[in-house]
């Protein structure tokens, strides 16, 4: 009776022991979510009680050639890049150097335009990145995204490889763009080339002037504006309305768009006016327009537009959000006329 009992109690033991285990494997494996590392969305401004704020620098470093679709970030390069001063030694070749750096042979070309012709003389020096590519020296009215453009590169492979903030760039200042051909470098030298021998034609004074102003489109109708964003329905009408946030009934200037944190687009071409925030709108583009028309794009949470710059229908401007008074995301759009609101889905197509 005492064997039974004792191989009754080994036999607890073992499941025990085993339930145990399984226990202490769920527990070590189990996802431990860390809400420290989250950040929330709605944000309050210093002037959301004071009125009128104006904003001299953008929120963020958001950018025009961003792709919202695009999930994959590139790795920052951690290997800082260097300018090699290299003295060229008997037996030599563009090809040996080359190898000896782990660069491209045009890389060396590009920096250096004597090397072009692929003869070298021992004891020139040479000047070229640790990596392939070459240094830029910004120019007046450079930005980032114009010289990614113009050299065929990607804007972050200017930001990877440099410590620069996009918005803060200064004219002399030397920033290295990686990957560009020596091809592009070409094409760029024989096109500035080409502008300075452009003989300079003195400025006359253009005629008919009243024939080019009837030339620039008047807006009037349906049809004249674009969404601002992608149709998916009206939160809240153009009109008198009850007020969520105000508990009161007044009169709602523009439409609510449902729109959740994505892009926004000029309605129309323009010139943009104001870029800041403002009481109740939260962060507010406007947009000044032909025949006494502007657009008002509100509560959003990025702006990537400045004031007196010339945007495009369709262009993008920034992204929505839910900055100011809201109960939650969506865009805030209106039209005006001469100072007076109009029922922006009569113009909308």
């Amino acid at each position: 009776m005492k064997k039974i009992i004792r191989i009754i109690l080994i036999y607890i033991l073992i499941f025990s022991i085993a339930i145990l285990s399984a226990r202490l494997y769920s527990i070590k494996n189990r996802e431990i979510l860390d809400t420290a590392v989250f950040t929330d969305y709605f944000q309050e401004g210093e002037a959301e009680n004071g009125g009128l704020e104006i904003v001299t620098e953008n929120f963020t470093n958001f950018k025009k050639e961003y792709d919202f679709t695009e999930e994959i970030v590139e790795k920052i390069v951690e290997k800082k890049v260097e300018n090699i001063k290299y003295t060229v030694a008997s037996g030599d070749t563009l090809q040996k150097i080359a190898e000896k750096y782990n660069i491209s042979v045009d890389t060396i070309k590009i920096n250096n335009k004597n090397s072009r012709t692929g003869k070298l003389k021992v004891g020139e020096e040479l000047n070229f990145p640790s990596f392939d590519g070459f240094f830029y020296k910004i120019r007046k009215n450079d930005t980032v995204g114009k010289i990614a453009k113009a050299y065929g590169i990607k804007t972050t492979d200017i930001t990877n490889y440099n410590e620069v903030n996009p918005k803060r760039i200064k004219v002399g200042q030397n920033i290295f763009l990686h990957g560009v051909s020596l091809q592009k470098i070409l094409q760029m030298e024989e096109a500035e080339r080409k502008i300075k021998e452009k003989p300079k034609v003195s400025p006359q004074k253009p005629k008919e002037n009243n024939k080019v102003i009837q030339k620039e489109s008047s807006i009037s109708g349906k049809g004249g504006f674009a969404f601002p964003v992608k149709y998916t329905g009206v939160a809240s009408p153009f009109g008198n309305r009850f007020h969520p946030v105000l508990k009161r009934y007044i009169l709602h200037t523009g439409v609510d768009l449902k729109a959740k944190y994505i892009p926004l687009r000029a309605a129309q071409d323009g010139v943009v006016s104001f870029v800041g925030y403002m009481n109740g709108y939260g962060k507010i583009i406007i947009i000044k327009h032909n025949s006494g028309y502007e657009t008002r794009y509100a509560h959003l949470s990025v702006m990537s537009t400045k004031v007196g710059e010339r945007v495009k229908k369709g262009e993008l401007i920034g992204k929505t959000g839910a900055s100011g008074r809201v109960t939650g995301p969506h865009l805030h759009f209106e039209i005006r006329r001469n100072g007076t609101p109009l029922n922006p889905m009569k113009y909308l197509s």
